[in-house]
């Protein structure tokens, strides 16, 4: 289950303090209980955005400065963690707010022990579409990631593009997923109802696992 991402015209940014976004700091709290209760029941799984990037600069500033905020994401994602355990985790953004990509900031975040959702292509265009720092990401994070979005990239804006479409690469990319996590290609479709997309990103890295196995 993917939480909503938005309450109403707001996106559902963690650091929305309550003082200043009353409604939509109680909507985040109630729609991350009431889906995790459908996950315990269930024995689903619930992904959350640590963070987005469209309205992430006008919350900051609510906070005064990138670092109050960053403290504050921090300690929603804390409870969420807390309340969630097995059956919730938190996924990367481009914005200045739980990105991956920094050796710092992935080393805070690996030692916070949180279960990551890896956007391939998050952390690729937060870094400028820099395929080192990508790999080197995946490399630190490994350990913690229980799913993936695989998503290619020329590395500059969110273009969701197909596996083989972009920059990203993955025949290096590849041998450094967690082979327990999950993935989904989270790509844009020409037609809704049509995974062709979907499926031509899946047969372009079991090509590449072929290649890797038969080198």
């Amino acid at each position: 289950m993917h939480h909503p991402m938005r309450f109403h015209d707001q996106f559902t940014e963690l650091i929305a303090p309550f003082d200043k976004c009353r409604d939509l700091y109680n909507f985040i709290d109630k729609s991350t209980n009431d889906l995790l209760q459908l996950a315990f029941d269930y024995d689903a799984q619930l992904l959350v955005h640590g963070s987005y990037s469209r309205q992430t600069q006008s919350y900051i500033n609510m906070w005064g400065g990138v670092d109050q905020a960053r403290e504050q994401a921090y300690r929603r994602i804390d409870s969420f963690a807390s309340l969630g355990k097995n059956h919730i985790m938190f996924e990367n953004s481009i914005s200045p707010i739980f990105y991956y990509g920094d050796e710092k900031e992935d080393l805070y975040i690996f030692e916070r022990g949180y279960r990551l959702a890896f956007d391939t292509s998050h952390c690729f265009i937060k870094n400028q579409g820099s395929n080192e720092k990508l790999l080197d990401s995946m490399k630190r994070l490994k350990e913690h990631v229980v799913h993936y979005h695989l998503v290619d990239s020329m590395g500059e804006t969110h273009d969701s593009l197909p596996l083989g479409k972009g920059k990203i690469d993955w025949e290096k990319a590849l041998p450094l997923m967690n082979d327990d996590a999950t993935s989904i290609y989270e790509i844009i479709l020409k037609d809704q109802r049509d995974a062709s997309e979907q499926i031509a990103s899946h047969e372009y890295l079991l090509g590449l696992a072929n290649k890797l196995r038969n080198a």
